[in-house]
């Protein structure tokens, strides 16, 4: 089966800095993958190769191949606003519009020329997917800005899937949350697996363990190790790998 995602010796760069080394890895399709390691190992860099949004920084230059369902995502063909509709990211901080919660949810299909009852019936499925309905639900039309950072967080997911993507790109989606907010998140996550592919770049390495089905361990912009989850936490094959599972190094 062609996996869903797969880099080929991805190598990016910014300026003189290398941010990836030739990193090879395939995301399985209906799968959950975290991306773990000290933080500038480069994790928040290959989610964003995976929806080509590198490429809006200045001075980047990327090499290798990422494909999508097999096809190259940086072929002439290739529309990346496409590319970044059908595999959506959500990041770190929550960056939401200072509009109401229902115009930060329908902000992209109401920019594709949704009108109307479909927007609001949009807006309903998503909100209920990640558990806001119940709690926002009776007022859509207040400032999204009003609401905790866990649903402010859960807010930028909803509006994502509003998007339709097939996958789903997280990064450090629960850094900045208590541990209700976080395991409101983990739920969710889990819950999302049903429909979707989902690659998390997460600092918490019980995070990796409770969620993925597979891990892939970076560190210096190198793929040190990947493999199932229980594998590469139970018997890491590379010493760098169990070092920093063990906690020794960061």
């Amino acid at each position: 089966m062609i996996p869903v995602l797969a880099a080929e010796d991805l190598t990016v760069r910014f300026g003189r800095r290398t941010a990836l080394a030739g990193v090879t890895l395939e995301v399985p399709r209906g799968r959950i993958v975290s991306v773990i390691g000290p933080s500038g190992g480069g994790k928040t860099t290959l989610l964003r190769a995976f929806n080509r949004m590198n490429e809006l920084k200045p001075g980047v230059t990327t090499t290798g191949t990422v494909r999508f369902n097999g096809v190259d995502l940086h072929g002439d063909e290739v529309d990346a606003v496409e590319v970044r509709r059908r595999i959506g990211m959500v990041f770190q901080q929550a960056t939401l519009f200072p509009r109401s919660i229902l115009d930060n949810v329908v902000f992209g299909p109401r920019a594709g020329g949704h009108t109307g009852d479909k927007l609001l019936e949009l807006a309903e499925e998503v909100l209920v997917a990640v558990g806001l309905w119940s709690e926002v639900g009776e007022d859509i039309d207040r400032p999204a800005m009003q609401l905790s950072a866990g649903q402010r967080q859960r807010l930028c997911i909803a509006r994502t899937l509003a998007l339709r993507p097939e996958v789903l790109l997280l990064d450090e989606p629960t850094s900045a949350l208590d541990p209700a907010a976080t395991a409101r998140i983990e739920s969710l996550v889990h819950s999302l697996k049903r429909d979707h592919t989902i690659v998390l770049a997460t600092h918490g390495r019980r995070q990796a363990a409770r969620l993925s089905d597979f891990t892939a361990y970076l560190a210096g912009g190198e793929l040190i190790e990947y493999g199932p989850t229980e594998s590469l936490f139970t018997n890491p094959r590379d010493r760098r790998t169990e070092s920093y599972l063990t906690g020794r190094i960061e």
